[in-house]
């Protein structure tokens, strides 16, 4: 499995409900998911294995990082190239949350 396909898949089983996330984790390669309070694990194969964190409150698309959750929660990082040097380090940091709310709301 590409890196690109397990992002994939990654991807698409966070927007899943947990029943359906088990259905995929039978097939899925990669490390066991992460004990709390982490959030990604990782193996010597370079497979990646994220967890999402449940929060109270709707997420507020305004643009800016000031809620609770961004200082609270670990973020992802460690990212690596897909192109044009696969398998790099990325030459830029990058950090991502991975949240499941209530609802996410426009201010």
């Amino acid at each position: 499995m590409t890196r690109t396909m397990l992002w994939t898949v990654l991807a698409m089983a966070s927007l899943l409900s947990p029943v359906a996330a088990q259905a995929i984790d039978s097939d899925f390669d990669g490390p066991p998911a992460p004990a709390p309070p982490q959030v990604i694990a990782r193996d010597s194969n370079g497979g990646v294995t994220v967890r999402a964190v449940r929060i109270p409150e709707p997420v507020v698309l305004d643009g800016k990082l000031d809620d609770p959750y961004y200082t609270q929660i670990p973020a992802i990082d460690g990212f690596i190239q897909q192109e044009p040097n696969e398998g790099q380090p990325a030459t830029e940091k990058s950090r991502r949350f991975t949240v499941a709310a209530p609802r996410t709301r426009t201010s």
